[in-house]
């Protein structure tokens, strides 16, 4: 019992530290490959793995005083800048992804939440290539104009009261999601323990 607090303390106490400030743009993961992980399992900031010649997939993984919009010109800098190193002037989104993150923490006895946290994540499969011009049809964007303007939008500064919004937002979202998800598998118990006692 002792043992179950402790850890649930300690659980909180990592839910509330994580998400004091925006996370800044880094490369956290590189993988010469596909990651087997879980999108939650990425750590913050940019994963980046190969998944042939001048393919990638690039993972945008923010918590929770950030914003989707911010997760996208993340991911999409990355990959412009990525293309400049390695000599294309081009990238070519060939699959995006908007996705959110959560996790919680929940009550040993009702399995009801009892804190909850989350951000949001952008997932961007990128051919890098050459190209003479942008083209949104084929959502082929060149890469410095790409760069220039994600860059501007991942370093906006966000005051006190937005990123207290955000974050009480988010920290909703995940809680409900959380509860919800609690529910559906409490029905499903109760239908099967229904099922036995009629037979």
């Amino acid at each position: 019992m002792r043992l179950n607090f402790i850890s649930s303390l300690l659980t909180i106490l990592i839910l509330s530290a994580c998400a004091t400030s925006p996370i800044q743009y880094k490369v956290s993961k590189v993988v010469n490959g596909k990651s087997h992980l879980a999108p939650i399992r990425f750590p913050f900031g940019i994963t980046q793995e190969k998944l042939d010649e001048n393919k990638y997939r690039i993972t945008a993984k923010l918590n929770e005083v950030d914003t989707p919009k911010k997760a996208h010109h993340m991911a999409m800098y990355h990959a412009a800048v990525l293309a400049q190193e390695l000599g294309f002037n081009a990238i070519q989104i060939k699959n995006q992804i908007n996705a959110a993150w959560c996790q919680s923490l929940k009550s040993v006895r009702t399995l009801n939440a009892i804190d909850a946290t989350g951000g949001p994540t952008k997932r961007l499969i990128v051919t890098l290539l050459n190209s003479d011009k942008a083209n949104k049809q084929k959502r082929i964007f060149l890469a410095e104009p790409t760069k220039l303007k994600s860059k501007s939008i991942i370093d906006e500064v966000i005051d006190k009261a937005e990123l207290e919004k955000i974050s009480a937002e988010r920290h909703e979202y995940c809680f409900n999601k959380a509860n919800k998800k609690n529910n559906k598998a409490r029905a499903w118990k109760q239908n099967i323990i229904n099922e036995r006692k009629t037979r």
